[in-house]
């Protein structure tokens, strides 16, 4: 009988809504949806009898397998973190070798076996809690590790609520089998996102929810070792990448490299003189692909990556986005084919039939089972206003990548229709702005309307029709997605993107077509209390509370945006209120709203208000997270976190500055007299103080981002140049009074 059919039936359930356990979400009458309190949601859940008190746990059984009792020592970890136990590990017995099992209870007794689920052998698993402890079966050691992400995702939710896990039995399985968190290397190098440190992190985040793929656009950050010469300060060493793809694999995580191979070449052969024989010399970052010679120097490129990751069942080539950075700048030998009669398609899809088989015979040379995988945006997308020209032309034992970071998705059927597989990307990044964007929709007035469809929605949306697409018995088959950012727009907002990733671990493991109005109030609440290893239930609901009211204020700033354009340092968005954007130029579009009021939400007073609204809220949870900073275990993302409020404090303080400037000076340019110049000299005064104040805040926001990326890629350090721009203008002012 389903969880939800038992509530009423049995004492302990109730005790646990009301504790926080198991989360209600309607009441009386109205049906009642239960989940625990796990990311991603287990796909079935059913009440099983008494609890399990974890604080009687003594032992922790484990097949004797080296996988298993990894998962074992983690599962140890946590008990001892959670509820003050060291228990023991014992392994179990030889007649169950040829199962995977790992016991948590007060006894070494082994209970009555547990079904495994069916169908789902590679990564399902099932879970059994009783009052004698916690069971977990699978017939994988990936199966077994998930299980035991689970059970310690129970024991925190147990120790946070000061109660015992459930009694349940959990059949569990993931949609997809490749999921996974994507980035562009040379769009990272010089940042955080770039060092062996974090990447070690990630690979040990991604295994809590359950994601197995981290997959990254190598460029030279791998070191290569037929082409030594274009490493450089960014590159990891090879010792560094041996390390982190056997850390990975410990995890059950894949490290999955990508190199674009025809455009975006330009950190491999642009950066070294020993590159300018590979280059195509009139279009700076694209590989020549008339030289036959290319193909060989690619394949050796191959050849160093299958080497390092060993595991990985594809190699990305890349091969996107080729026409807008050719744009016919052809070099001679390129230019010669065209002229006899090949177009730029012809020589486009040969280039990738060159580089598949170059896949192919690298991985061959390993005996590796290696496939080769392509973004397909030149095909799904329509660049030249015709869609699909030429795919024929591409082998079909080629992954298509499918990255569309809004609605629609119809280029998944096509690509399936066509018999290729799928791996799909969604993407957060256009509005990441202090904090991850939590309602795309919102502001609707000024957005493009591809964006209201963006970013965590583009996460769930996307999974949710991949799924669909899979059900409907094409050619090819849906094989994993990914959520990607770029262009260091999470550095903006890090690392609170973190809600996006796991977001999408929760719609690629869990039911993908589940829609995320529905979801996405009880995701807040677990990532809350999860991603930051709350320690009791008051910490998770400030956490989850600064996330939601933090947003709304998100949302305002961004109407002012469209008003004012003052949101400094964004790149590479679709929204061009966001690119480009300068200070002084906001104070020319202050008094020209001064003067032409747009309508209601569009005049001064408005932008003004939402500024005194953004300041009261982000000052209060300052404050409050700060509160419960010592209670949340996940210290490093609680401190980015609290950052947050600073950073939308500090953007609304600047924004009245503005205001109160443009004012200023209008009243300064309209003065009559040696008197009514003299009755501004201390408004000019108190704006010169507070103008002092900003600097100081800002250059504190300034050293924080300085540590996470070197340049000046989230703007801070222009706002900085701006205000002291401001401040010499403001003392000059007040001097003349």
């Amino acid at each position: 009988m389903p969880l939800t059919g038992l509530i009423t039936r049995i004492p302990y359930l109730k005790t646990a809504f009301a504790c926080g356990l198991l989360v209600a979400h309607t009441v009386c009458a109205d049906s009642t949806a239960a989940v625990l309190q796990v990311i991603p949601q287990p796909r079935e859940v059913k009440a099983a009898g008494a609890e399990f008190a974890p604080a009687t746990a003594r032992c922790i059984g484990v097949s004797d397998d080296a996988a298993d009792r990894f998962a074992a020592r983690l599962l140890q970890q946590t008990v001892r973190e959670t509820h003050g136990i060291d228990c023991d590990i014992i392994l179990l017995p030889q007649k169950f070798t040829n199962w995977h099992r790992l016991w948590l209870g007060a006894a070494s007794d082994l209970p009555a076996a547990l079904a495994i689920p069916q169908g789902n052998t590679e990564e399902g698993y099932g879970l059994k809690v009783d009052s004698a402890g916690a069971l977990v079966v699978a017939e994988s050691e990936a199966g077994l590790f998930y299980g035991a992400q689970t059970l310690m995702q129970l024991l925190e939710q147990s120790h946070r609520e000061t109660t015992g896990i459930p009694g349940i039995v959990v059949t569990d399985w993931p949609e997809f089998g490749w999921r996974a968190r994507y980035f562009d290397a040379s769009q990272y190098f010089g940042s955080v996102v770039a060092t062996r440190a974090n990447l070690e992190r990630e690979i040990k985040l991604l295994a809590r929810y359950k994601l197995n793929w981290l997959c990254f656009d190598a460029y030279n950050f791998v070191p290569f070792k037929s082409f030594p010469a274009c490493a450089n300060a960014n590159t990891l060493s090879l010792a560094d990448w041996e390390y982190l793809v056997e850390l990975a694999h410990r995890y059950h995580v894949t490290l999955v490299p990508s190199l674009q191979s025809f455009a975006q070449m330009y950190d491999v052969i642009w950066t070294c003189d020993a590159g300018k024989p590979y280059r195509e010399a009139t279009a700076p970052g694209l590989i020549c692909p008339s030289r036959p010679e290319n193909i060989e120097f690619l394949q050796g490129l191959y050849r160093d990556l299958i080497s390092v990751f060993k595991y990985s069942p594809v190699l990305g080539i890349g091969c996107s986005e080729t026409g807008m950075q050719w744009d016919k700048k052809y070099c001679p030998l390129c230019r010669a084919r065209i002229e006899k009669g090949e177009t730029e398609q012809d020589i486009y899809y040969k280039h990738v039939r060159d580089c598949v088989q170059a896949v192919d015979a690298a991985a061959k040379e390993f005996g590796h089972s290696v496939r080769p995988m392509m973004w397909a945006d030149e095909f799904y997308m329509g660049y030249n206003g015709q869609r699909w020209v030429g795919i024929e032309n591409i082998p079909t034992n080629t992954v298509m990548g499918h990255w569309k970071y809004w609605k629609d998705y119809d280029g998944i059927s096509g690509l399936l229709q066509r018999g290729f597989d799928v791996f799909f990307l969604s993407a957060s990044y256009q509005h990441n702005i202090y904090l991850v964007d939590l309602s795309p929709q919102d502001p609707v007035d000024g957005k493009w309307d591809a964006l209201l469809a963006s970013g965590i929605r583009n996460i769930a949306d996307q999974a949710g029709q991949a799924a669909a697409d899979n059900q409907k018995g094409l050619r090819g088959k849906i094989l994993g997605g990914g959520c990607a950012t770029f262009s260091q727009h999470d550095i903006r907002s890090w690392d609170t993107t973190w809600f996006a990733y796991v977001l999408q671990a929760e719609y690629s493991w869990g039911d993908p077509r589940r829609p995320l109005d529905d979801e996405l109030n009880r995701f807040t609440d677990k990532f809350a209390a999860i991603f930051y290893e709350a320690r009791d239930h008051e910490t998770a609901q400030v956490i989850a509370s600064a996330y939601r009211e933090l947003d709304t204020v998100k949302s305002d700033l961004e109407r002012n945006n469209y008003l004012i354009r003052d949101f400094i340092g964004v790149y590479d968005v679709q929204d061009l209120c966001y690119n480009g954007n300068d200070l002084e130029a906001s104070l020319k579009l202050i008094d020209e709203l001064a003067a032409h009021p747009k309508g209601p939400g569009k005049t001064i007073a408005d932008i003004r208000q939402r500024c005194n609204h953004a300041l009261t809220v982000a000052m209060s949870f300052r404050q409050k997270l700060a509160a419960v900073a010592s209670r949340a275990g996940n210290v490093t993302s609680m401190q980015y976190l609290i950052s947050a409020p600073h950073k939308m404090e500090n953007h609304a303080r600047r924004t009245l500055l503005l205001l109160d400037m443009a004012d200023a000076f209008q009243k300064m340019n309209s003065a009559k007299g040696a008197s009514a110049r003299q009755s501004l000299r201390q408004t000019f005064s108190q704006l010169e103080k507070r103008c002092a104040e900003l600097q100081d805040d800002t250059h504190t926001i300034v050293d924080e981002m300085d540590e996470l990326t070197h340049g000046d890629s989230t703007g801070y350090h222009k706002v900085l140049a701006s205000l002291e721009a401001f401040a010499k203008r403001l003392k000059e002012a007040e001097a003349v009074q």
